[in-house]
């Protein structure tokens, strides 16, 4: 690489020396011209007259560039050996043993994925066995949902009769009665959408004053009845969606229930009693 550098700085020495005669020449400057110089004129003369010089010049630039940076390279690694007081050979087995180093990181990198990989599909095999796999419900769990079955299917079939003996009574009222009695039976007809398992059963005999909730009138503690619902406990119970249902069922108005907060005032009187 040397001996390229030293071949570059001689060439451009030489071309320089034959620009510069050629430059120098009378012949050059002889002939004056009247006219300016164009750039296609330029143009021509780089492509003609100057094509070989300009290409030789390119060549022995990029040479010069490829010295120099061989020669950087060079003095870069001298001076890390002159600083680590390590010989050339030392060097390049350090490089080899941080290569070696980095294979073996890229062996455990793979051994890691793999086992990752194992590990996931055992879990993924585990949560298919659990879903497969339906859990036993204890006997006693089984009992309490097969008697409140059986009591809301009771309760219903009672409703269902009191409901027909309540339109069979209807042509004996007269017509304010009767308006009122009508509308009671369609808010009772609703009371298959809410839900009681919830909200727990209760009957007439269990009837707490509703009245004492704030919003609650002697016609909406009727509705109330009427849909199934006699107690504070009852209320308390309600979710935000058995809230809606209520509302919707005794015809109230819209968001009445959420707003006055029926549940939480029935946790209040609840808890005032208990006191």
């Amino acid at each position: 690489m040397k001996l390229v550098s030293l071949f570059t700085r001689v060439g451009l020495l030489a071309l320089g020396m034959i620009l510069l005669s050629v430059l120098s020449a009378d012949s050059v400057w002889a002939n004056s011209s009247d006219e300016y110089p164009t750039t296609s004129g330029l143009a021509d003369s780089l492509l003609n007259d100057w094509a070989l010089p300009l290409l030789i010049l390119g060549i022995l630039m990029s040479m010069a560039m490829i010295g120099a940076a061989y020669l950087v390279r060079d003095e870069r690694m001298e001076n890390l050996l002159w600083e680590f007081g390590t010989g050339e050979t030392q060097v390049i087995e350090i490089e080899e043993e941080d290569d070696d180093d980095n294979a073996d990181d890229a062996v455990e990198e793979e051994k890691a994925d793999e086992s990752a990989d194992e590990e996931e599909a055992d879990e993924e095999e585990a949560e298919e066995v659990e879903v497969t796999e339906e859990p036993e419900q204890p006997e006693e769990l089984e009992e309490a949902d097969d008697a409140q079955e059986a009591e809301s299917v009771e309760r219903q079939a009672r409703m269902d009769e009191e409901l027909e003996e309540r339109r069979n009574r209807l042509e004996s009222l007269d017509e304010k009665a009767r308006k009122k009695e009508e509308e009671l039976i369609r808010v009772a007809e609703k009371a298959k959408t809410i839900d009681f398992s919830t909200l727990g059963f209760a009957s007439a005999s269990d009837s707490d004053d509703l009245q004492r909730i704030k919003g609650v009138g002697p016609f909406i503690a009727e509705k109330l009845n009427a849909l199934g619902i006699y107690t504070f406990s009852q209320l308390a119970n309600m979710t935000p969606e058995i809230e809606e249902e209520v509302n919707v069922a005794i015809e109230f108005f819209p968001g009445r229930i959420k707003r006055d907060e029926w549940a939480n005032q029935a946790r209040t009187l609840l808890g005032g009693e208990e006191e």
